[in-house]
């Protein structure tokens, strides 16, 4: 027998409990239901990002190439190095420290793209960081678009903003975007969010703010205003626990 479910029914002067038993195979039918139920939203959250952050290429694919700027070659230098298992080349001049000038955290994430071939990835792979940051800040603020509605704003942003000259560029300056959405979601997601998306929101949070110097006193001066904008807004106090993930 499954396990047994205690039910209290009412009569007429007294309460009757009852005792009723699940079936063998209910609660691992039940678990594989949301299983599929999972898989089929990751599915359609693939079908949703990978567009979408195609349409941002269109910039690299007029240009015939990723775009790049003086400090590309010195990002792929030592993605390059990476990829090899080898320490990259010293930095030289007035910043030797390679945490500081030209960061290397964005040299590891292009440790996959070093190569001729697999660099033309890179503008969709950014595209798609983008598409994915874009997708959990909507969530959060509540804002539900369906697939046709979100490729319609992404075709928008890559027709009228520069988003398309940043995803498109062998440089980090495209974390920028990303930190600013990334801390609204940090404040304002109540448990609209998968675990898994918030750890991947935590970790490209993390990266961008590893990514260019400016970063950090950006990320300190939003978590500050919006900390004063949720108190105001939302009367329910903010775990401290979320701006860590």
């Amino acid at each position: 027998h499954g396990a047994p479910r205690r039910v209290v029914a009412a009569r007429p002067g007294r309460a009757v409990c009852l005792t009723k038993h699940t079936r063998p195979g209910e609660s691992a039918r039940a678990h594989a239901s949301a299983e599929e139920r999972n898989l089929g939203r990751r599915a359609a959250l693939i079908r949703r990002l990978v567009p979408a952050g195609a349409v941002t290429c269109v910039v690299a694919l007029f240009n015939r190439f990723p775009l790049t700027y003086f400090d590309s070659g010195r990002y792929l230098t030592n993605a390059y190095a990476f990829a090899h298992l080898a320490a990259p080349p010293p930095n030289h001049g007035a910043f030797p420290n390679p945490f500081f000038y030209r960061p290397i955290s964005y040299s590891l994430l292009l440790t996959p793209f070093a190569f001729p071939v697999t660099l033309w990835i890179l503008p969709l792979v950014q595209g798609i960081l983008v598409a994915f940051t874009v997708d959990l800040a909507l969530r959060c603020a509540d804002v539900s678009l369906s697939t046709a509605e979100f490729l319609l704003l992404f075709a928008a942003l890559a027709a009228g903003t520069s988003l398309p000259w940043f995803t498109g560029q062998v440089m980090p300056d495209f974390f920028t975007s990303l930190v600013i959405l990334l801390v609204f979601v940090a404040l304002w997601d109540t448990d609209k969010l998968e675990r898994w998306e918030r750890l991947a929101a935590g970790g490209l949070l993390a990266l961008g703010l590893a990514s260019h110097l400016s970063h950090l006193p950006l990320y300190v001066a939003l978590v500050g205003a919006g900390l004063v904008l949720r108190r105001l807004s939302l009367p329910v106090p903010l775990p401290l626990r979320t701006l860590a993930t």
